[in-house]
C-alpha cells in the first residue's frame, strides 16, 4: 500500500511479505527518484523522507525555508498541479478559496492554523460545495505539511459540512418532487401564450396588446385556472423582463412593440427549454449550450423526423422574418435525426465568466427525444394513443411522420396531461433560427438556440478545454449563464403555474422551495421508467454513472409501470 505524502514530495510504502521494512520514495536535488529504507514504522519513515528532502522542493525555492501564508500556499498548490488540471478546476477552486477561506484564513502564516480556526469556519454553502472546500484544505495543507507536522486530511476532516452524511447517500427521488403531466403542460401552454397567439388559437377571445404584450382582459381571468392558463404570464412578470426606454426615443410605443416581439421570442424559448427538460431529460447547463448541429446530420445517412406540409398552418409567419421559399431548406428535407447528441454544457464562473466543458462526468451521449410529450405514467402503446387521436390515419404509422396539422390537432384535443408535439416546438425554434441565420447553413449549424440577450465583453469570453474538439464560438451571440436564466426567466413561471394550480414541491432543504428545472429532469426519467424502457437505456440516456444509480434514485416509478397494471406488464 502506497501513500502521497508532503504535498506529493514522497511516497511511503508500508511493509510486504517481502519487504519487512518502511519504504519511502523521493526525487532527489538531481531530480532523481529514489526509493530509501524508511525503518519500522509510518511516522520514523516520514521524519526520513523529510530529513532527505530538506529545502528541495521541485520547480520552487522557499525562502529562507519560512513557512508561507495560506494565500502563497494556495497558490502554491494550484502551480504545482495547474498542468494536471483543466482550466475550469482552477477557476472553481480560485472561486471557492476567495469566497470562503482567503477572508478568514489567507493572511495567517499556515503554522499559525489551529483547529479552531477550522472549526470556526461559516460556510453559507450546499453541502456538496461544502466537500470542495475541504478539498482545497486537504490540498493545500498537504503541501505545506514539512511546516505544520500535520497531514492535509487532519485540517479536512474538520470542517464542519452542513447537512447529515445521509445527504451523501444516492437517494430516492420522492413522488412529491416530479411535477405532473398537468403541470408541465401548463408551464409550455402559458409560455406559449405570453406576449403572443398560442399556436392553436383562437383559444381564447382576447388579443394581446402589442405595447404590454398581455391578454386584455375579459372578466374570467381570476376565474377559472384554465383560462388563466391560456391568458399567459400576467403582467407583473412580463415587466421583469423587460428594459427601460431610453430619453432619447421619441416613439416609447414603438420600442415596446418591439421589445414585445422580442419577448414573445424568449418566451417560446423558455416553452421549448421545458420541453427539453422533460422531454429529453437534459440539465439546464445542457439544454444553454445546445446547437442545431447536436440534432441534425448533414450527411443524410440516417431516417429523419420531419413535418410533411410544413407551411401548412397560416399564423406560423408570426414567428418568421422572411418569406417562405421553395428552394432548398434544411428544415425541409431534414429537420432532425430524432435524438440529440449532448457534448457540452455550460456552467458559471466568478466574474461573469461561462465555463464550457463536457457534459457532466466529462462523457458525451446521445438521448433520443420523443415525438410527443408523453405523461409520466403507465400507457401500453403511447403511439397508438396518438394515432387514435387522429382522424383516419394509417395505424402502422410512425408518429414521427405526423403533419403540421395532424400535430396540431392531436394538440387541441388534448386532456390536461397530453400529448404536446415536443418535435413541433423545437421545429418552430430551427426555423426561427434558420431565418435569423439568413439561411446560411453554416451560421445556423453553431448558432445557440437559446443565446443571451446581451452582446459579448471582451472580459466575459467562455473559458474553453485546452483541447476542445468542436468549434468554440457561436455564431449568434453568447451563452446564457444558468443560473441567471433560470432565476429571472424560469423561477417565475414555475412560481405562478405552482400557485395557479395548488401544486407545489415537497419540502427541500434547499434554499428554494419551489420547481425548479432538475424537476424536469426528474419527470422525464420517470416517464421513461413508467413507460418500460429497459434500465441500461434510461441509464444512458440520463447520463447516469451506472443502472445502480438509476435505480436507486428513481424506484417510485418502477411500480408505476406494473402495480398500476396488476403486474401484467
Amino acid at each position: 500500500m502506497s501513500e502521497q505524502v508532503l504535498g506529493g514530495q514522497a511516497t511511503l510504502y508500508a511493509p510486504t511479505a517481502s519487504k519487512a521494512f518502511w519504504r519511502y520514495a523521493i526525487t532527489d536535488a538531481g531530480g532523481k527518484r529514489r526509493v530509501l529504507t524508511g525503518g519500522s514504522s509510518r511516522d520514523e519513515a516520514l521524519a526520513r523522507a523529510r530529513e532527505a528532502l530538506g529545502d528541495y522542493i521541485p520547480g520552487r525555492k522557499i525562502r529562507g525555508g519560512q513557512p508561507p501564508s495560506v494565500d502563497q500556499a494556495f497558490e502554491d498548490w494550484v502551480a504545482d498541479n495547474q498542468e494536471r488540471w483543466v482550466d475550469r478546476t482552477i477557476e472553481v477552486y480560485r472561486y471557492r478559496y476567495r469566497a470562503n477561506l482567503q477572508p478568514q484564513l489567507g493572511h495567517l502564516l499556515v503554522t499559525k492554523i489551529t483547529d479552531a480556526h477550522i472549526k470556526g469556519l461559516k460556510l453559507d454553502v450546499s453541502r456538496e460545495q461544502a466537500k470542495r472546500v475541504r478539498s482545497i484544505l486537504r490540498g493545500v495543507f498537504g503541501s505545506v505539511e514539512r511546516w505544520t507536522g500535520m497531514p492535509g486530511n487532519h485540517y479536512g476532516d474538520l470542517l464542519r459540512l452542513p447537512g447529515t452524511k445521509t445527504a451523501d447517500r444516492s437517494r430516492m427521488v420522492p413522488r412529491n418532487q416530479i411535477p405532473s403531466a398537468r403541470y408541465v403542460n401548463a408551464l409550455i401552454n402559458c409560455t406559449l401564450s405570453t406576449c403572443q397567439e398560442h399556436p392553436l388559437e383562437p383559444i381564447l377571445p382576447a388579443p394581446v396588446d402589442p405595447i404590454t404584450g398581455v391578454r386584455e382582459e375579459f372578466g374570467l381571468r381570476d376565474v377559472e385556472p384554465e383560462i388563466e392558463i391560456w391568458s399567459g404570464l400576467p403582467e407583473h412578470i412580463i415587466k421583469k423582463n423587460r428594459r427601460g426606454v431610453p430619453r432619447h426615443y421619441k416613439d416609447a410605443d414603438a420600442r415596446r412593440k418591439t421589445e414585445t416581439l422580442e419577448l414573445a421570442s424568449r418566451y417560446r424559448q423558455a416553452a421549448l427549454v421545458v420541453g427539453l427538460g422533460a422531454g429529453a431529460g437534459l440539465r439546464i447547463g445542457e439544454v444553454l449550450a445546445l446547437r442545431p448541429r447536436h440534432l441534425i446530420d448533414r450527411s443524410g445517412k440516417f431516417r429523419t423526423a420531419k413535418f410533411e406540409g410544413w407551411f401548412a398552418h397560416g399564423d406560423m409567419s408570426r414567428t418568421l422574418t422572411g418569406t417562405i421559399r421553395e428552394d432548398w431548406d434544411p428544415l425541409r428535407q431534414a429537420l432532425w435525426t430524432r435524438k440529440i447528441r449532448v457534448e457540452e454544457q455550460v456552467s458559471p464562473l466568478s466574474g461573469g465568466r461561462m465555463a464550457i466543458s463536457l457534459p457532466k462526468q466529462g462523457r458525451t451521449r446521445e438521448v433520443w427525444i420523443q415525438p410527443y410529450l408523453y405523461p409520466n405514467y403507465h400507457v401500453k402503446d403511447m403511439g397508438e394513443e396518438v394515432r387514435s387521436k387522429l382522424p383516419e390515419v394509417d395505424r402502422h404509422r410512425s408518429v414521427w411522420e405526423t403533419t403540421i396539422d395532424q400535430a396540431l390537432h392531436v394538440w387541441r384535443g388534448q386532456d390536461d396531461d397530453g400529448p404536446i408535439p415536443l418535435h413541433f416546438l423545437l421545429y418552430l425554434r430551427l426555423r426561427e433560427l434558420w431565418e435569423e441565420s439568413n439561411r446560411d447553413l453554416g451560421v445556423w449549424e453553431n448558432a445557440l438556440l437559446f443565446p443571451a440577450r446581451n452582446a459579448r465583453k471582451r472580459s466575459q469570453e467562455p473559458l474553453y478545454p485546452a483541447s476542445w474538439p468542436y468549434q468554440r464560438e457561436p455564431t449568434n451571440g453568447i451563452y446564457q449563464d444558468p443560473t441567471n436564466f433560470t432565476a429571472r426567466m424560469m423561477n417565475p413561471i414555475y412560481d405562478h403555474l405552482q400557485d395557479l394550480l395548488g401544486e407545489a414541491p415537497g419540502h427541500t432543504a434547499r434554499s428554494r422551495q419551489g420547481w425548479t428545472h432538475h424537476a424536469l429532469r426528474h419527470f422525464a426519467i420517470s416517464q421513461w421508467i413508467a413507460h418500460d424502457l429497459d434500465i441500461p437505456f434510461v441509464t444512458q440516456q440520463a447520463g447516469h454513472s451506472d443502472e445502480t444509480f438509476t435505480l436507486s434514485r428513481y424506484a417510485s416509478a418502477v411500480d408505476t409501470a406494473y402495480v398500476q397494471t396488476g403486474f401484467e406488464g
